[in-house]
């Protein structure tokens, strides 16, 4: 609003003299922002010292740590893998074997023995010689036959045997040996079957276990010699073994049979 100095009357922006009395209004005041006096303009930028605002640029905070790295990751989950099945694995080779095994059968006496080595002796030495026996016979003669002392180890572990002896099944020989360890008793079984190739016997490595715990025929392989003090305590009567041409395992007896022929 414009406002006439001579008779205070209020007029509209737009008129240039008054509606009241007619004398020229004075110019509308702009409502932007106002000027600075002429004095206060001059001096920016001349007298006024200029003030500058440093801002130091500050690095973004991390708003997270870096992540694990997958491969720490599928480190310790094979890592709690392995330690699982360590701990399955010692709970099964401490569980007795899950098939009937027989018991402990009496040691054969010396008449036995000497008669069993004769009856093989002269099958070996035969033309199409036959030998057989129940695993009740062979359990007496492994029983009076293979004697092992417990001997120390580097570890100090202390190792008691206790009896080696055969379960007969259709196919394969089952030959367990078994030990206590900290007066628990352990198992160690291998399966052995029969095989006969170009007329020569041979033996094949089917499995092994120890107590409940199954280990592959190629791994198998390897555990021989956890056996070998039982085999080196029947090494001369194996030895007569040497030349059959087959043999056939039952749950009921085991026969061996040499060749016709007498040109071994």
């Amino acid at each position: 609003m414009k406002i006439c100095s001579a008779c205070s009357t209020e007029n509209d922006d737009t008129r240039v003299f008054c509606s009241n009395c007619a004398k020229r209004l004075p110019p509308a005041i702009s409502a932007s922002k106002p000027a600075l006096p002429a004095s206060a303009s001059d001096s920016v930028g001349t007298s006024a010292p200029q003030i500058f605002s440093h801002q130091t640029k500050k690095p973004a905070a991390k708003l997270r740590q870096a992540g694990t790295p997958f491969s720490t990751i599928l480190f310790r989950f094979l890592f709690l893998i392995a330690l699982g099945a360590l701990g399955l694995g010692i709970y099964l080779a401490i569980q007795p074997p899950s098939s009937s095994l027989p018991n402990s059968a009496p040691a054969a006496s010396s008449e036995e023995i000497a008669q069993t080595l004769t009856f093989l002796r002269t099958a070996s030495k035969s033309s199409g010689g036959a030998w057989q026996m129940d695993a009740n016979g062979i359990n007496r003669f492994l029983a009076a036959t293979v004697q092992l002392r417990t001997r120390d180890n580097p570890l100090g572990v202390k190792i008691q045997f206790k009896r080696c002896y055969t379960a007969l099944n259709d196919g394969r020989l089952d030959f367990i040996m078994q030990v206590a360890v900290y007066d628990r008793p352990l198992d160690f079984r291998i399966a052995l079957a029969p095989d006969s190739q170009n007329g020569k016997l041979s033996i094949r490595v089917v499995n092994a276990a120890i107590g409940q715990l199954p280990i592959p025929g190629p791994v198998a392989q390897f555990l021989l010699p956890l056996w070998s003090p039982c085999f080196d305590s029947l090494s001369s009567a194996l030895e007569l073994f040497q030349g059959a041409k087959s043999a056939e395992v039952t749950s009921k007896r085991i026969v061996v049979r040499w060749p016709e022929t007498s040109s071994r």
